[in-house]
């Protein structure tokens, strides 16, 4: 007899049909009863967890405090204005006037005289012709120089003015002597009575205009101290 031989195994008997469904019915409900305790223990382990996490509460926000309203009293502002001593300078009736002014410094200028007024509209005519006389030198003399009732009392170059001395250049005092002539005025005399849009008083504006600016850039108003 070998002893190393294996028994021959016996076959193991085949199930009916009825039997098998049975089997497959056990099995199927053993599976069936696991796969319901495995989601139940599952089901208790989440819950387990979620209850372990504090929840996050978010922190509440407190009511800021209302502003205090406060109403403002108006201020009464008074402002101190010192007064300021009166100077004679600054107003023109008190200023040092020549005696001979006193009767007249406060009198409006007389109307020009009637041939003065038809010897310049016999020359001119418009405004053009004016600003170009005044303009160009060499534009001809049209009254003499003698009839000029401007600057007469210049002497060596300076004129008295009251209690002050004015000095004027004497090429200053040639200019303006050749600027009236050439525009035909013997004074500075404007037409107060017309409008200022007047030929003729269009004419002395440009004149003292004129006259002024030459002046200036001829340094007679040094004294003055003027910026120009």
């Amino acid at each position: 007899m070998d002893n190393w031989a294996t028994p021959n195994s016996t076959p193991m008997p085949a199930f009916t049909a009825n039997q098998q469904k049975a089997f497959d019915a056990a099995v199927e409900a053993r599976t069936s009863r696991f796969e319901a305790m495995v989601s139940q223990l599952t089901n208790q382990v989440n819950s387990m967890k979620a209850s372990a996490k504090p929840a996050r509460t978010k922190p509440k926000t407190q009511p800021k405090p209302a502003k205090k309203t406060t109403t403002k009293q108006p201020t009464l502002k008074i402002k101190l204005r010192m007064a300021k001593p009166s100077s004679s300078r600054a107003n023109p009736n008190g200023a040092d006037f020549p005696k001979e002014f006193m009767t007249t410094k406060t009198r409006s200028p007389e109307a020009p005289e009637l041939h003065n007024l038809q010897e310049f509209y016999s020359r001119f005519s418009n405004g053009q012709d004016v600003e170009h006389a005044a303009r160009a030198a060499t534009s001809p003399a049209l009254i003499n120089t003698s009839e000029i009732q401007l600057l007469q009392d210049a002497r060596a170059g300076s004129i008295r003015y009251g209690r002050s001395v004015i000095h004027v250049g004497a090429n200053n005092i040639r200019y303006v002597t050749g600027l009236m002539v050439r525009l035909a005025l013997h004074a500075l005399c404007p037409n107060l009575e017309e409008d200022a849009a007047l030929l003729y008083n269009a004419a002395h504006r440009i004149a003292a205009i004129t006259t002024f600016q030459e002046l200036v850039a001829g340094q007679a108003y040094n004294y003055m101290n003027v910026n120009p």
